[in-house]
């Protein structure tokens, strides 16, 4: 009984690793589409020129924009 409650732990285990892995793939690449339009957002706004700047990436620039 003991091995069978075991093999059901690894199984469950195995199951719920593979589903979070594969929930973390689409997410990840939810997150590049969402910074690739921000980028596209930032580019054509004013805080366009924020992107020339050393250290600026489209959510940095994203965020100083409401402050001008």
């Amino acid at each position: 009984m003991a091995g069978t409650q075991r093999r059901l732990s690894v199984t469950v285990a195995r199951a719920v690793a593979v589903r979070l892995a594969k929930h973390i793939v689409e997410l990840e690449q939810q997150l590049g589409d969402h910074e690739r339009q921000l980028t596209e957002l930032a580019q054509i706004s004013q805080a366009a020129l924020l992107l020339d700047e050393k250290g600026f990436q489209a959510i940095s620039a994203a965020k100083c924009l409401p402050a001008s």
